[in-house]
């Protein structure tokens, strides 16, 4: 009789079990057919947009004699050029280092203030200088630059002979500390002393090459700052025994890329041919390095203005040594050369020619792609060219407008490369260059001179904010 009690207990418990268990998926059926209120709701959030940042260009100051103590001397005063949206300030930064002073300038910085309504300021500046004198000779223009914090220099010279210094200008409010890496012919250069260098703020600091490369044919400099941002800038002169054989100041070249595009190559009919086997920095060379650890497949290739064929190159380039690729097989023109590698690189590009009683040399940096508008500012000095090369694949119609308002239309068609005579000291707004890379160059029986022309630093885009 228990066991019949107990048998009819746990049948009871197991069909209110079952019962249980079918209301309950008789109700998620239910609940699943249904629809269920939704809760939500929307996370604050505000968009800013920044205000246009002020504009600054550095322009580098003057040439530099070097001193006995390895300071610099300066000897004249640069004549200037700018283009921008409205009349720039101009503010001296102080120079240490220069044992005469500042009765003949100084690096200076311009700069134009951004408008309430958030429009982006325009500003651009260019320099130029005669050197005339016994040890020192030729013509060198430059632009002004924007302060970075990694910049490249691929110029110059420590060899017998050859006088080379890095100018470092802090326009910044905060001290920049400075750290330069140095690349040779035979690889990595060991260089005490070469980190940790301060540039106080508001200040301009000349250091001489060889004191930290010395004897090195084809320095490439890299260099990193914190805390300010600097503009680099390098002075390259030649004396061949006692005849004196050039001078040339040099911003930054653009940075490592797999593809660099240097315009406006001008290989001078005046060139000098290779004298034997050895080495000869008045030959038209291409210099490239390689930075990090991996061999780089390189092919180069050139853009004549004159719409005469070159023979592309291709080249096998180790990494951390600079090496050198004579030019000297080009006809004289002018070429914008573009090189293509699996592995980035930085290059620069040196020529030579007769100016005078004696002779003078260009270093022409690669250049990054341009925004579509941009400002022009070229330097005084005879000869003036702006060369552009369109590396795209479409046609690019040009329009380059003068201060007077007088507008020029220029072609560049795809692949192409085409120069356009300009005004000395004169200041242009070029539309419609958009992708496009341009140099300015100088060429008369005063000297040769070159400098690329750089697209800004991209201006703070709005950012939406969630306030948590």
């Amino acid at each position: 009789m228990a066991d019949k009690r107990r048998i009819a207990a746990t049948s009871g418990r197991v069909l209110t079990g079952v019962l249980g268990t079918a209301i309950f998926l008789g109700a998620a059926l239910a609940v699943g057919q249904g629809e269920l209120p939704v809760l939500a709701a929307a996370a604050p959030q505000t968009t800013v947009t920044p205000e246009a940042s002020d504009q600054f260009r550095l322009c580098p100051g003057p040439l530099l004699r070097q001193g006995t103590d390895a300071s610099a001397a300066s000897f004249d005063q640069p004549a200037m050029t700018f283009a921008a949206s409205s009349a720039p300030e101009q503010r001296a930064l102080l120079a240490p280092d220069n044992v005469i002073g500042d009765r003949f300038g100084a690096p200076t910085v311009l700069s134009v203030t951004g408008s309430e309504a958030g429009e982006r300021p325009q500003i651009s500046a260019a320099q130029s200088q005669t050197a005339d004198l016994d040890d020192l000779t030729g013509f060198a223009a430059t632009a002004c630059g924007e302060a970075s914090a990694e910049s490249w220099l691929v110029a110059g010279s420590t060899d017998v002979g050859r006088t080379t210094m890095l100018s470092l200008s802090n326009p910044s409010r905060a001290d920049a500390v400075v750290d330069l890496s140095f690349f040779g012919e035979t690889g990595a250069i060991q260089a005490p002393g070469a980190k940790g260098i301060i540039v106080p703020a508001g200040e301009n600091r000349v250091l001489s090459v060889a004191s930290f490369a010395p004897g090195v044919r084809t320095p490439v400099v890299q260099v990193q700052s914190a805390g300010g941002q600097v503009v680099a800038a390098l002075q390259h002169s030649v004396t061949r025994g006692i005849t004196p054989g050039g001078i040339e100041l040099t911003l930054p070249t653009a940075l490592p890329s797999r593809n660099q595009v240097l315009p406006g190559v001008v290989i001078d009919d005046t060139a000098p041919a290779p004298a034997g086997e050895t080495y000869d920095d008045s030959i038209s060379a291409l210099r490239i390095f390689v930075p990090g650890s991996e061999q780089a497949q390189v092919n180069i290739s050139f853009l004549s203005e004159q719409g005469s064929a070159a023979q592309p190159l291709n080249y096998s380039i180790q990494p951390g040594a600079v090496q050198e690729i004579n030019l000297n097989e080009l006809p004289a023109g002018s070429y914008s050369v573009v090189i293509s590698s699996d592995m980035p690189l930085v290059a620069s590009s040196r020529t030579t020619a007769v100016a005078g009683e004696s002779s003078d040399f260009a270093w022409f940096g690669a250049s990054a792609p341009l925004d579509d508008t941009i400002g022009l500012a070229v330097a005084p000095g005879e000869g003036a060219t702006l060369h552009l090369a369109n590396p795209t694949g479409s046609d690019l119609d040009v329009a380059l407008t003068d201060g007077g308002g007088t507008a020029t239309s220029v072609t560049v068609p795809a692949g192409a490369s085409v120069a356009a005579p300009v005004s000395a000291g004169m200041a242009y707004s070029l539309s419609g260059v958009g992708g496009a890379h341009a140099q300015v160059t100088f060429n008369s029986d005063r000297g040769i001179s070159a400098y690329a022309i750089q697209p800004t630093n991209p201006l703070a885009t709005p950012v939406t904010v969630y306030p948590r």
